[in-house]
């Protein structure tokens, strides 16, 4: 049986504004760079000789998803731990930063994909129909178990970097318990 919250709905919305007003101020350089480097990407991808190269395109918008990867660990370190970050930096050689460029490309992947895998694979307007609706619950199924997974691992919380994610129930025999990721 669901239970339903509490608080009501103006407080979250309140914390909400809060919060993103935390995030203009104490990332307020970090923003606009993630946002400025995103943006020549996303130019450079619409440039005509580019736009019309599908593959082409796809890489850009990859490489513009890759440059806030860094923005993304300082929001959720800011609103997890309290720590804001003090720089913009590719820390390629952790393992926090490899962890999230890899499921920042999975998601990429899970977006980007299903849009060209019809009409590619499929030789019938039933076939179509059934892999997006295959591919529309995989890609729910994937948002609802990662959506702890990533910020934990920004934060470096505890099961957050064993092998299996500690989120995926009957699939890893060590499970571990966290505030981010909880054990059942």
């Amino acid at each position: 049986m669901a239970t339903t919250s509490s608080l009501p709905f103006s407080t979250i919305l309140r914390t909400v504004w809060d919060d993103l007003g935390e995030l203009s101020v104490r990332l307020r350089s970090q923003s606009i760079i993630a946002c400025a480097s995103a943006a020549v990407f996303a130019l450079i991808g619409a440039i005509p000789a580019i736009s019309d190269n599908r593959m082409l395109a796809e890489v850009f918008d990859l490489m513009g998803t890759f440059v806030l990867v860094p923005f993304e660990i300082a929001i959720y370190r800011l609103l997890i731990s309290g720590e804001a970050a003090s720089g913009y930096r590719f820390d390629i050689s952790t393992v926090r930063f490899q962890r999230m460029l890899g499921w920042t490309a999975g998601f990429w992947l899970l977006a980007n994909i299903p849009l060209h895998l019809p009409g590619a694979v499929a030789p019938s307007d039933g076939a179509e129909v059934i892999i997006s609706v295959a591919l529309f619950a995989l890609a729910i199924f994937a948002v609802l178990r990662l959506t702890i997974f990533r910020p934990a691992i920004a934060v470096d919380a505890p099961g957050a970097f064993s092998r299996i994610p500690a989120a995926t129930p009957g699939l890893s025999s060590r499970r571990t318990s966290s505030p981010c990721c909880p054990s059942s």
